[in-house]
């Protein structure tokens, strides 16, 4: 009896590991003919429902790439910037607060054109914390970024 509990134990934790471990979804899409290559100034335009200050580890995130980062609204827009950080996330609730998608777009700043995306979506993001979601995704996005422009 004792050594069945054993096996169900270990199949419970074997198969809550298994689920969430594939919840997660990471895509980054760069637009044919554009890329983030020659782009050192962004800005990251602020939503104003955003309970979760998500353009603040957006910011980081691209700081720590080595991108000069500004935020806040469109109507603080700096004269320098080459290109507008936008981003939509969703959230739900189960007992606590979970980061569900977050779409990011990056867009030229002079002709509004779509540079690239980047998108993360999952379940219940219980494995990783929100900064490491972003994180993540924001590499993406770059890594994607330099292989397009390579081929370029």
């Amino acid at each position: 009896m004792l050594g069945s509990v054993k096996y169900l134990s270990l199949f419970c934790v074997f198969f809550a590991a298994l689920f969430f471990s594939g919840c997660s979804t990471y895509v980054a899409r760069t637009e044919p003919g554009v890329s983030m290559a020659k782009i050192q100034r962004v800005f990251v335009k602020s939503n104003f429902n955003d309970n979760h200050g998500m353009d603040g580890r957006i910011m980081r995130a691209l700081q720590d790439r080595g991108y000069e980062v500004d935020k806040g609204p469109l109507t603080m827009l700096p004269r320098n910037a080459q290109a507008v950080v936008s981003f939509e996330d969703h959230w739900n609730w189960d007992f606590t607060t979970h980061l569900t998608n977050l779409r990011i777009e990056v867009r030229d700043v002079k002709s509004e054109r779509l540079i690239a995306t980047a998108s993360f979506s999952g379940a219940v993001a219980l494995m990783s914390s929100v900064d490491d979601i972003v994180d993540k995704l924001v590499q993406k996005l770059v890594d994607q970024s330099k292989a397009a422009s390579a081929v370029q």
